[in-house]
């Protein structure tokens, strides 16, 4: 961790020149974690100014941000405050493509093309010319000038040159070696992950001076809580799901398919019989089943059978009704015979007329 750390303050030293941006990542460093009223208090600056300075480190990978939903004692209205940390790893790999990308500029800047190069030149007419030029071109005294036809000389120029493209490479490498030898170190030692998590489990308080009128604001923030849990920043969500109640369930697109049927024709099925008239309301009292009156209406062979059985009923009726007496009995025996006499004078004078 140690290594990281020195790989991650050298770097910043080396190409972020400005002195706040050295002091925001030596504190971040030393605090593993800090909001912007903290930095605010090391830097005696304007949270404008202080976001402006921890941008160009953001966008080299050295600085991350984290938001935390807290809310301030004795309220329940949540806000969301960032906080600022150094992650190793991603510093690690931007460190080393932003020393691989520069190398590969320098020497692209500084390195010329060896087919290129016009090594030799005329000292009469000043022409110069590339060695697969001149290879045809062999006289008495060495290479001759294809215009004037003078002896070509050596571009000292050119030599210079190289020289001292090659003097710029090197010296860039010797800047880089102290880079090279710690990213060396760091590939033979396991450095741990720094973050949020991490990093805030070292979190260290920056200390306020009594008298000066700021308050530690973490004092004033707790973290937000929902139901009987608070938020757990450890593990990047709410710690409000149990690994127990956890199911993988595996099925393949046809199991799917035909469960999904089965669950909409039972839910048709349950749909219609909710919406199913009643009985009242689709059997009518006047219908093909009823003849318009109290009873019931039948067919003609029904009609046919109802007749002989009433046939056979009434033989038996007969039979039945010698053995009743049909007299009526107590209070409505007078009425009866009343009644009774009333019936004979009429069959009598019914026989007289005829």
């Amino acid at each position: 961790m140690d290594e990281a750390k020195t790989l991650i303050r050298t770097a910043v030293r080396t190409f972020f020149p400005h002195p706040k941006q050295i002091i925001i990542v030596d504190a971040i460093l030393m605090h593993s974690v800090l909001q912007i009223d903290d930095l605010n208090i090391l830097l005696n600056s304007q949270p404008k100014d202080i976001r402006s300075l921890i941008n160009p480190l953001r966008t080299a990978r050295l600085v991350q941000t984290q938001s935390r939903n807290e809310a301030k004692v004795g309220s329940t209205r949540p806000s969301a405050r960032e906080y600022y940390f150094c992650p190793f790893h991603p510093a690690i790999d931007a460190i080393k493509y932003k020393i691989a990308k520069l190398r590969k500029k320098v020497e692209a800047m500084y390195q010329q093309d060896e087919t290129k190069r016009k090594d030799w030149r005329c000292p009469r007419c000043k022409a110069e010319y590339e060695e697969l030029d001149i290879l045809d071109k062999v006289g008495d005294e060495g290479f001759y000038c294809d215009r004037c036809h003078a002896t070509l000389v050596q571009n000292e120029k050119v030599a210079l040159k190289d020289r001292g493209n090659h003097e710029k490479i090197r010296k860039l490498n010797d800047q880089l070696k102290k880079f090279d030898d710690m990213i060396l170190k760091i590939d033979r030692t396991d450095i741990p992950e720094n973050d949020f998590a991490s990093a805030w489990d070292r979190k260290k308080d920056v200390p306020r001076q009594q008298g000066s009128g700021k308050t530690d604001t973490s004092e004033q923030y707790v973290p937000l809580q929902r139901g009987n849990r608070y938020y757990d920043y450890k593990r990047g969500g709410p710690d409000m799901v149990d690994v127990k109640n956890l199911t993988v369930n595996l099925t393949s697109g046809e199991e799917q398919e035909r469960e999904e049927a089965e669950r909409k024709e039972e839910r048709r099925q349950f749909l219609a019989k909710q919406n199913q008239l009643p009985v009242w309301y689709t059997s009518s009292a006047i219908g093909a089943t009823t003849n318009g009156t109290a009873t019931a209406a039948t067919t003609p062979e029904e009609d046919d059978a109802g007749e002989e059985e009433e046939e056979g009923e009434g033989e038996e009726g007969e039979e039945d009704f010698e053995d009743v007496d049909v007299k009526p009995v107590n209070g409505i025996k007078r009425e009866y015979e009343v009644a009774f006499e009333g019936d004979s004078e009429e069959d009598e004078e019914f026989e007289d007329a005829v």
